[in-house]
């Protein structure tokens, strides 16, 4: 295997697991597919052992391909659905990527307890991300950072979690709180991603605009003030992120 390979998406994820922590003694790749992420992470040298785990027998041995040739790498391939296939406190971070939120939120809740287990979690949801950062506010997750990103044209949103509660964290990570209370636009992001925190924006912007147009020309009142709501809610993010 030939990290080169492997999607930007990816590597980027493992860039915010170093961040997030240099080195881990153990990661839970949730729903692995062809396993990348533990592979490069056993690469760089930023894990001690993974466990990946998958719901389908094909993704594992798509995953135990990746790994072939490797054999000095600590690695489990477990079948299951979500979290079944781990003990409570097996693992120090947990990465479910590529699902939709409500999926996430599912297999969060599937045993609360056991989820809040572990320390560490990256969740890169493809859809549902407001729904899903509330779940985890409600339920006693922290959300430690949201990383924001673009790979192949495409917008990613990854929730950084802990399970722990750091009052040191903002110093610790150079974080800064969205200015609003709409957990669409995220809830804390690192100083150095403002301009691309900014392009998410512009993204977004770009959305509700496009809605508004639609729904102008057909009198639906109730998404034209949602719209301009959420319209508004951006130029203020925008404009105080700006003059930091």
């Amino acid at each position: 295997m030939q990290k080169n390979k492997i999607s930007n998406r990816i590597h980027l994820i493992a860039k915010q697991a170093k961040i997030l922590k240099p080195y881990f003694l153990s990661i839970a790749d949730i729903g692995t597919d062809h396993g990348y992420l533990p592979y490069i992470m056993h690469s760089d040298d930023s894990i001690g052992s993974s466990i990946l785990c998958d719901i389908n027998n094909g993704p594992l041995e798509n995953a135990k391909k990746t790994f072939e040739g490797h054999d000095q790498y600590p690695v489990e391939f477990r079948l299951g659905s979500g979290l079944e296939p781990l003990e409570p406190k097996e693992s120090e971070l947990v990465v479910i990527a590529g699902m939709g939120g409500g999926l996430i939120q599912d297999i969060l809740i599937n045993d609360l307890e056991k989820s809040k287990s572990y320390p560490y979690f990256l969740i890169q949801p493809m859809t549902e991300q407001d729904q899903l950062r509330s779940f985890l506010i409600d339920n006693g997750f922290n959300i430690l950072w949201d990383h924001f990103f673009i790979d192949a044209k495409k917008h990613y949103e990854l929730i950084v979690v802990s399970t722990n509660f750091d009052t040191d964290v903002e110093y610790k990570y150079d974080l800064i709180s969205i200015p609003c209370n709409d957990l669409e636009f995220g809830k804390r992001i690192r100083k150095s991603q403002v301009d691309a925190y900014l392009e998410f924006l512009e993204n977004k912007k770009s959305k509700y605009e496009y809605i508004l147009n639609q729904v102008t020309k057909n009198n639906y009142n109730e998404k034209v003030t949602k719209c301009n709501t959420k319209l508004s809610t951006i130029l203020t993010i925008e404009q105080t992120l700006k003059t930091l």
